[in-house]
């Protein structure tokens, strides 16, 4: 799943939202590599669901959409933690969103070898970011012959494995990789 990519759409749009110091956002995060947060559970109490409430279907906050930064106060933020600390501390806001392009990998076959990936993810979270790919294994094969739109890059996360989706330790697991840049 791509957000910043020449792929697909990664359509993106502008969310102005207003919290009191205690209401909360409504929204599940996964920290997503540190860089964004990614929308994981929409709550049917918060600032997001009425936002939703309002907005047209092309303007509403998604599950698998980005909060890639929020701009406050003629400020911008945009990694997790201060996107997170923006999100708690309440007040006027704007956040930028980023749709995902996601596509899916069939048949990557590892033929007893390795995947070839470098991953990481937060031990709390819902997905993996690809670091790095290495130049033996599967993922090399299969770039060989994927069309440019839906070769496995850099920056890409991984949502799901053979249908599992929901923990990114599990994922990591499922694809029997070892994690050379360790869990962030």
């Amino acid at each position: 799943v791509p957000i910043n990519d020449s792929r697909g759409s990664g359509a993106g749009f502008e969310v102005p939202l207003t919290l009191a110091r205690d209401e909360e956002v409504g929204l599940g995060l996964d920290f997503a590599e540190g860089k964004s947060l990614r929308v994981c559970h929409i709550f049917t109490k918060g600032a997001i669901h009425g936002y939703n409430a309002g907005s047209s279907p092309d303007r509403k906050v998604q599950i698998g959409d980005f909060i890639v930064s929020i701009r406050r106060d003629r400020r911008v933020m945009t990694n997790a933690k201060n996107l997170l600390q923006a999100l708690q501390s309440g007040g006027d806001m704007q956040l930028s969103i980023r749709r995902p392009f996601e596509f899916t990998v069939a048949r990557l076959d590892k033929k007893g070898g390795p995947l070839g990936l470098d991953m990481s993810y937060h031990p709390r979270g819902t997905c993996a970011s690809v670091r790095q790919i290495l130049p033996e294994g599967a993922v090399t094969v299969y770039n060989t012959t994927a069309s440019i739109d839906k070769d496995i890059k850099v920056g890409d996360y991984i949502v799901s494995v053979n249908g599992n989706a929901g923990s990114a330790k599990d994922m990591v697991r499922i694809c029997g990789e070892v994690l050379t840049s360790g869990v962030w």
